[in-house]
Parts: C-alpha cells; structure tokens; sequence
C-alpha cells in the first residue's frame, strides 16, 4: 500500500514539474558543468548528481536526480529527459541522443551550452529593446488617465458656464473629461474586455497564422521579425548537423523551436520535399520573403561544396549580429518618437487651457 501511494505522489510530482519551466539560465549551468564534469572523468550518473547539489531550484534538482537514478539502472540519457520534454525541449534531447549515439556527448553538451547562450542573448537583446517603449507607455497611460480623471474636469469647469465659443481642443478635451468621468467603469471594463478577447485571439491557430504574416510586412520590425526567425533557424540548423542528426529530422525538430508560424508552416512544407531529394536552397527559395536570396545562395553554395555546418554557423552569426545592431538603432529611434508622443500630448492639454484665457481677454 504504501509503495502504490509512493507511486501515485511520484506521478502527481512528475505531473507537476512539466507545467513548470526551467531558466535557459539554469539549462545553461546544468549543461556546462555536467560537461565540465564528464570530461573530467566523472561517469554520468555521477556527474548529474553532483550537478543536482549544486542547483539553486528545488523541484528542477528532484529532476535531475530521478534523470541520474534512471540513467544508473540502465536507461539512456535522452530517454531520461524524454520525460521532461516540455522543460528541456525537442532540440535538446534529440541533440543529446545524437551525441550519446556517436560518443560525443562531451562535444554535444558544449554545443548545446552554445546554442542556449546565443538564443538567450538574442531573446534578452529583444526583450530589452521592447521593456521601455511599454513602460513609457504605459506610464503615460496612468499619468494621462490620471489627469483627465482628477485634474482636467477642475481646470476645464471654469469654462463650462462661458458665454462665448470656447475653442476646439478645449470642447474636444471637456468631451472627452465629461464621457470618462461619468462612464469611467465603462470605458475600462471595454478596454479590459477588448484586451482579453485580444489575448485569447492572438493564440488561435487561425489567427495567429495571418497575424505572423502581417507582422513580417511591417515596416522597420517585420525586417527584425525576419532577420531574428533566420538567426534562430540557422543557429539551431547549425547545432543539429554538427552532431550529425540527419537533415529531415533537423527540420523536423526546427518546427519545433521557431515561434513564427510563417516559418513553422514553411518549414513543415520542406520536410516531404527534402524526403523526395530536392536540395535544401530549391526548397527554401519558395519563399523568398522567409528566407532572402542572399541566404539562399549561401545555403546552395555550401550544399554544393559540403560546408553546410560552417556556413549555417556563418548565417546565425550575421543575423544575429543584424538583429543586435537594428534592435541598437530601434532604442534609439523610439525614445525621440516617445518624447515627440508626449510633447505632442501635454502641448494639446496646455493649448485647450489656455486658449480660453486668450480669448476671454480678447472679448474683454
């Protein structure tokens, strides 16, 4: 009895663990010491409890002791992960395999600590470009909701017994003061909904499809969108040849890693073809909006020659080094069109306040 209650808490445990997420940071140190470690001698066993000691999350240690105790009774490494597929990912564990196959796990391991550390820089590199236009933003939202709540219905009452025409911006904002402040609940409760069924419709398959699309045409961002999807596909790409996992299943496992489903779906397309033999470029110059010529090219030459793990490698480095460069000169473009924003919005609150003033010295 008290083994099958052991049994079912070890599966409510497991269940648990693979709704949770592991740090790339983490994947990170885990990855680099446990090949640290292997190429110091340590068996692997060994090496993933000694690794396990050293991890600062509870539940991702537990983890790596249940990976350590299945490998010592037998199972191979990637079998091991398979179970926490959703915490280590398809690349990872296939990677792993590749490399427990030809007995380069060490070689692999380093890879892989690669591959994780660029992917994270180029993420982080993204996500700070974007964190402060949205919190300007979002610090204008409040400052703006704040004033045409407390502030704007106190300056603009002064005005609202006037005997003479009060000029444009002052009867614009007056309207725009008196619908928020007696519709107030309202208006949020419409712009929370309209978030909400935003949010929602941005995960639909048949959305987000069309949405990827518009988003690669946009000006300025659709180039960083493309050229962070190229980064990422040749930098995984590069990472799963060089541990010798054939072609379509790299592609296969690709699908897997990319976020935009432009690229996923056209990936996913290539797969049968490359099975009936049609070269890597004549299948990706389809679509010369995913992938440029120059790209394609680069990816025919190399095919031609035998150097498509270097040239991959090449590819990722150049656009990752693009999308760090243009996503330089995108912090530096929005701040100067924030500041225009917000300049633009204190100078039409000042013109509607006083432009009355003006004119009731003009009557008098």
């Amino acid at each position: 009895m008290n083994q099958k209650n052991k049994q079912n808490s070890d599966k409510k445990k497991n269940k648990k663990h693979l709704f949770q997420k592991v740090k790339t940071v983490d994947k990170i140190f885990f990855t680099q010491n446990l090949a640290v470690l292997i190429k110091a001698g340590f068996s692997l066993s060994h090496a993933l409890q000694t690794v396990s000691r050293q991890t600062k999350q509870k539940w991702f240690t537990q983890i790596i002791k249940k990976v350590s105790k299945n490998v010592e009774e037998g199972q191979s490494f990637a079998n091991a992960l398979r179970k926490y597929e959703k915490i280590f990912g398809a690349l990872y564990i296939n990677m792993i395999e590749s490399g427990e196959v030809s007995g380069r796990l060490e070689q692999t391991l380093r890879e892989l600590v690669i591959q994780l550390k660029r992917s994270h820089t180029l993420l982080l590199k993204v996500r700070n470009a974007l964190a402060y236009p949205v919190i300007i933003l979002l610090a204008m939202s409040v400052i703006g909701t704040g004033m045409v709540i407390f502030v704007l219905p106190k300056i603009v009452s002064v005005y609202k017994d006037a005997t003479y025409a009060l000029p444009l911006p002052t009867r614009i904002i007056m309207a725009f003061s008196d619908f928020v402040t007696k519709h107030g609940l309202v208006t949020i409760a419409i712009i929370l909904i309209l978030v909400i069924v935003i949010f929602l419709l941005q995960k639909q398959e048949k959305v987000k499809l069309p949405l990827h699309w518009l988003i690669l045409r946009l000006p300025i961002f659709g180039v960083i969108v493309q050229e962070y999807n190229i980064a990422r596909f040749s930098r995984v790409f590069h990472s799963l040849i060089s541990t010798d996992i054939p072609i379509i299943t790299s592609f296969q496992i690709i699908t897997r890693t990319m976020q935009n489903r432009q690229y996923i779906q056209a990936l996913q397309k290539a797969v049968p073809k490359l099975e009936q033999g049609i070269p890597i470029g004549q299948v990706l110059a389809e679509d010369n909006v995913l992938f440029p010529p120059t790209v394609i090219e680069m990816i025919i030459v190399a095919e031609k020659s035998g150097a498509l793990e270097e040239m991959t490698e090449e590819i990722a480095i150049h656009y990752e080094e693009e999308v760090s460069s243009a996503l330089d000169g995108l912090s530096v473009l929005i701040e100067p069109v924030l500041m225009l924003f917000l300049g633009a919005a204190v100078a039409l609150i000042a013109v509607a306040v006083l432009l009355p003033m003006y004119s009731l010295v003009n009557v008098i």
